[in-house]
């Protein structure tokens, strides 16, 4: 939060529209996760650009995030599995 422009502040702007997005539903859950995954990685660079912030560059942005987006759509599934394993009834009548 301002007046400084620490790290833990950009994450959590991040998070917080990558969130509201998410919990919004974008379309079915495939397309949510994905545009979440692809989304909040370049939203953190755009935001840290803002800010001046001198470890956003271009080869940031060429080799790190694309690595990081990759990365998270292998992962995303499980966890999405995983989180949606107690919102389903177990016993149906």
């Amino acid at each position: 939060a301002p007046p400084t422009a620490h790290v833990a502040g950009l994450y959590a702007f991040v998070f917080a529209l990558v969130g509201y997005l998410a919990g919004r539903g974008v379309g079915n859950r495939v397309v949510t996760v994905v545009l979440c995954v692809l989304l909040a990685p370049l939203l953190a660079a755009a935001v840290s650009g803002l800010l001046s912030d001198p470890r956003v560059t271009v080869t940031t942005l060429t080799q790190q995030v694309p690595v990081t987006v990759a990365c998270t759509l292998v992962v995303a599934p499980v966890v999405v599995w995983l989180a949606s394993r107690g919102t389903r009834e177990r016993y149906a009548l």
